[in-house]
């Protein structure tokens, strides 16, 4: 059984249709969910944390992959054997978070760190200095920063604009749809008759004076005469 012309257009409306709220849905929660990362990193900030995004399996399974963790700032003598510190390596451009698992006094350098990975065997090779520690790992947010290392990159700011103007698109769409169906409502509507409209004014007019209704004795005096 062939479909006819209108049932094909009938099933494509309809595709496109579920099409559109599943994309207009998806768009919805995914901006509501980085509006809410960015009010908490603004919060966060104002009280002096920083979100960290969680790049390597190294801290499982106390951090996995992808988590975001709150950095809370510290003193480097606030610092304890057992603490998860964030510090940066290098250049300081990249930052790590590590456990702290010794302490060492290096002969005229002062107090040093040794950190390792929960996950790793082996500690890390060089010790840490107290003034890289950037702070101390608290609560961790289970996939936040991959929706941040997303964001941070071209191809998921392409990926949010691309959603974002697929949720006005729609919008503007459905509203030019409305306004076509009132104005097609409006033109098909059948116009008033003039002597149906006269008729209908005679009966809104409301009288400008109302006689004196008469009493009974007025009625009867008069019979009298």
């Amino acid at each position: 059984m062939t479909e006819t012309a209108d049932q094909t257009a009938v099933r494509t409306t309809s595709v496109r249709a579920a099409v559109g709220v599943c994309v207009e849905i998806i768009g919805w929660i995914f901006t509501a969910v980085v509006v809410g990362l960015v009010i908490a990193s603004v919060v966060m900030m104002a009280r002096g944390y920083r979100m960290v995004a969680v790049t390597s399996g190294s801290m499982r399974p106390t951090y996995e992959v992808g988590d975001a963790v709150l950095v809370r700032p510290g003193k480097p003598d606030d610092v304890r054997i057992g603490d998860i510190v964030v510090f940066s390596t290098g250049d300081h451009t990249q930052m790590t978070i590590h456990r702290i698992v010794g302490g060492y006094e290096v002969f005229g350098r002062g107090l040093h760190y040794r950190t390792k990975g929960d996950a790793n065997t082996e500690p890390d090779a060089q010790l840490l200095h107290p003034d890289a520690i950037q702070g101390k790992g608290s609560s961790r947010i289970p996939q936040a920063g991959r929706i941040a290392h997303l964001l941070s990159a071209d191809a998921g700011r392409i990926v949010l604009i691309g959603l974002l103007m697929l949720m006005i698109g729609r919008e503007v769409v459905t509203i030019v749809q409305v306004r076509r169906r009132m104005k097609k409502r409006a033109q098909a509507a059948p116009p008033a008759d003039d002597e149906t409209a006269a008729g209908l004014d005679e009966l809104l007019e409301l009288p400008q004076e109302i006689p004196e209704a008469r009493t009974p004795k007025s009625q009867d005096r008069s019979r009298a005469k």
